[in-house]
């Protein structure tokens, strides 16, 4: 499994290349890459360290009553684990229930987060009689991080050191186990699902004004640049020497240009200005027609929008040269 970045992230950094983002919006989009990338290590170190058949559920949201957003949930044959990734690289300091950073008193914490979570986890799991393990987590992840946890918090919170650790134990005592006090992982994974929904914020799509200050045309797919040639068959970036099939650059073009309009269907002319001219209508059309489906007809014709990064909506999708000759 790829860990992939939540839709909220995903449209935030495409507005980020395309220079879309306020200061406000930029601010939250670096909380957000930064807790991302932090939650991505933790996933290495599962993968790593615990059982091969255990299974992962990331970023999502269940309702038992009441709502809650689970970061990461670690399936195994033994328990229900719930991680909540923290890569705070700033001094961070939890006692008496208060969360101070950098000296500063925050008005929320993370641990007080993570148990009302755990209420709810607790209650869906409690309601089928479960009597297996299901505990939260807290991983602090960056070295660069200083983090002073009182006696109740330091029971839930832990180092990266320290979490590499506890994973080994989950796993090696797994293996011990009698088969009747081991509920199956995939039984756990379906009473999860029954109470999954969709994340209740997702993103706004973007005004057509807001999109008409952004960077236009196709970039780079593996430095970002826009300073890039087009030939008939490839894309070259005039910055790093990266090659790609003209075709791959237009179809990630496009669901980019999905994301930041997020859920609106996707139009020719809108997708043309989008592109900035670096295509014609016809190739427009015929790559949205083939790669996103057409929704309707006629002289307003739309197509289907993805709402995903090409990396995820794409993953298995090749794109060889033959394919890839504008006419």
């Amino acid at each position: 499994m790829m860990l992939q970045k939540n839709l909220e992230l995903q449209q935030q950094e495409e507005c980020y290349y395309r220079e879309g983002l306020t200061q406000k919006e930029m601010y939250q989009f670096q909380v957000n890459m930064d807790g991302f990338k932090g939650e991505a290590e933790v996933y290495q170190l599962l993968v790593k360290y615990g059982n091969a058949n255990w299974i992962y559920l990331h970023d999502i949201w269940i309702n038992t009553g009441g709502t809650t957003q689970l970061d990461l949930v670690v399936l195994t044959g033994s328990g229900v684990y719930i991680i909540d990734a923290k890569n705070y690289a700033t001094e961070y300091v939890h006692q008496n229930q208060q969360a101070f950073a950098n000296g500063k008193l925050l008005s929320k914490s993370i641990f007080i987060q993570l148990e009302r979570s755990m209420e709810k986890v607790n209650l869906l799991f409690n309601n089928l009689r479960y009597n297996g393990e299901i505990q939260g987590k807290i991983v602090f992840v960056n070295p660069e991080g200083l983090i002073r946890l009182d006696e109740p918090a330091s029971e839930v919170g832990m180092n990266r050191a320290e979490f590499i650790h506890w994973i080994k134990g989950i796993a090696r005592d797994e293996q011990n186990l009698p088969l009747a006090n081991i509920l199956p992982i995939a039984l756990k994974e379906r009473i999860l699902n029954e109470f999954q929904i969709e994340n209740p914020y997702p993103p706004v799509p973007k005004s057509m004004k807001e999109i008409n200050q952004m960077k236009r045309g196709i970039k780079c797919a593996k430095c970002h640049s826009f300073d890039i040639t087009l030939t008939m068959y490839k894309v070259i970036c005039n910055q790093c020497g990266h090659h790609e099939v003209k075709k791959k650059s237009v179809v990630r073009t496009l669901c980019e240009y999905g994301l930041i309009r997020y859920r609106e269907p996707l139009t020719v002319s809108e997708c043309e200005v989008f592109l900035d001219g670096q295509v014609s209508k016809k190739y427009i059309a015929r790559t949205l027609s083939k790669y996103f489906g057409k929704m309707n007809s006629g002289r307003y014709a739309t197509y289907a929008n993805k709402n995903s990064s090409f990396d995820y909506a794409f993953e298995n999708v090749e794109f060889p040269f033959k394919n890839s000759k504008a006419k």
